[in-house]
Order: C-alpha cells, then sequence, then structure tokens
C-alpha cells in the first residue's frame, strides 16, 4: 500500500501526480476525427474484406476497430479501453453484435426469409 505511506509522510500534497508534461494521445484530434468520418462511412467489410469480426462484415467491432486503426495509421494499444474511449470519441455506442450460428445453412435462411416475405 504504497499510497498509504505517501498519505502518511506528506498529507494530499503527496498523493498528487507529479509527472510533467501534458498526457498525450497517439492519434491527434484532427485523427480521431478522421477516424469518425472512417467509421461513419466505412463498414468494417469494406476496410477489412473477410477478416472482419462479424459474418456480415456490417457493424464495428473492438477488434475491427483496432485492425483498421492500425492500418490506417500505424497506431495500436495495449488496452480495449482505448478502443472504447476512440469509439466514445467518434460518437458511437456500444450495441451487442450480431449472433453468428455456425450451424445455419444459408440456403435455409434464403429459404425462410422469402417466406416471411410473402406473409
Amino acid at each position: 500500500m504504497e499510497w498509504w505511506r505517501k498519505y502518511r509522510e506528506g498529507g494530499l500534497e503527496r498523493l498528487q501526480d507529479h509527472r510533467g508534461g501534458p498526457v498525450r494521445s497517439k492519434l491527434s484530434q484532427e485523427q480521431v476525427v478522421e477516424v469518425e468520418e472512417k467509421l461513419r462511412l466505412y463498414r468494417p467489410h469494406d476496410v477489412l474484406g473477410a477478416q472482419t469480426q462479424t459474418a456480415s462484415g456490417q457493424h464495428w467491432t473492438i477488434e475491427d476497430l483496432a485492425h483498421s486503426v492500425q492500418i490506417w495509421y500505424a497506431v495500436s494499444w495495449k488496452s480495449r479501453t482505448s478502443y472504447h474511449d476512440l469509439f466514445l470519441a467518434c460518437g458511437f455506442s456500444y450495441k451487442r453484435t450480431e449472433k453468428v450460428y455456425k450451424s445455419r445453412r444459408e440456403a435455409d435462411v434464403a429459404e425462410f426469409q422469402a417466406i416471411a416475405e410473402k406473409n
């Protein structure tokens, strides 16, 4: 409990962050705006092809964002939280991604959709 020892020795002042310099981001504010524009303009399938994390490639996931940012800016973070923060900075919110049933057959899905459309 290092923080407790520091507090006992110097009070709240001792607990303050004394690192120098501003917090530096790996992406500039202009680049974050560019990422937002790209996320709205493209779908993961457009950028990554068949390497997307969802079957349709229509919805952005953390993994898709990480791969795309690496391609666009050669930047990566160790923490998934950084990608969550980037999504928030771009105005995106968390949504549950689509479920993919590996046992489903596309022919059965197409047949079901055709029947559903008739009704």
